[in-house]
């Protein structure tokens, strides 16, 4: 991913706050034939794996399913890129400068992580990495997902793929013309003002320290 230099983040929280905020990832994998397949899917990150490898508190795992026919996921031993993009927003020369002779910008935040794929082969972790996902975002229905019956919840986790993503490296962009300190009251004002993302954006400001709220 190309981050001109002043908007590269090499936090690993900050990441991981990325991917837990926006969790429907685009994944990016390479069909039989050599060229792009692209599946939107919600993934949870961790920073220990279900196949019993190594911890790792900074890059961690994703865990994630898909339907079982779904040909993204061809084939474990192919690379992967997985891209989660935060909030976003247009922003107009007239907030940032005072010259006329400037032009608009977009500003975002933004992750991709290269990732190796290993699949969960068994019912039992299959449950798992559905449970992980569940807990994020639904937490009561694992009452009512335990309460179903077993073969009905075995049929459902028939036809999925279940995997395990073990991230080896992550890009991250922080672009909100933060490189104009000058103009970022401004920019915090008028993001403040407009409809989402737009606020959530602004958030991240006040969160990174770049506004101190009175």
């Amino acid at each position: 991913m190309y981050i001109p230099k002043q908007f590269q983040n090499s936090d690993a929280l900050l990441a991981q706050r990325i991917i837990r905020e926006n969790p429907l990832a685009t994944v990016i994998g390479i069909d039989p034939e050599g060229l792009p397949i692209v599946s939107h899917l919600p993934l949870h990150w961790q920073k220990n794996s279900l196949l019993g490898a190594e911890d790792n508190p900074e890059l961690g795992y994703l865990l994630g399913h898909c339907a079982l026919h779904n040909p993204l996921i061809n084939s474990a031993a192919r690379p992967y890129l997985v891209s989660f993009l935060g909030p976003h927003a247009y922003m107009s020369p007239r907030v940032v400068y005072t010259q006329k002779n400037r032009v608009p910008t977009w500003n975002y935040i933004a992750l991709q992580v290269k990732v190796s794929l290993r699949l969960l082969g068994t019912d039992a972790l299959k449950e798992q990495a559905l449970k992980a996902l569940i807990a994020d975002h639904d937490l009561p229905y694992i009452d009512q997902w335990n309460s179903l019956p077993s073969e009905y919840t075995t049929s459902m986790l028939n036809n999925i793929t279940a995997f395990e993503m073990q991230i080896q490296s992550m890009e991250c962009a922080v672009k909100i013309n933060q490189h104009r300190a000058d103009a970022l009251p401004a920019i915090y004002a008028d993001l403040c003002l407009r409809n989402e993302p737009a606020p959530t954006l602004a958030k991240w400001m006040v969160d990174l320290k770049w506004i101190t709220l009175p």
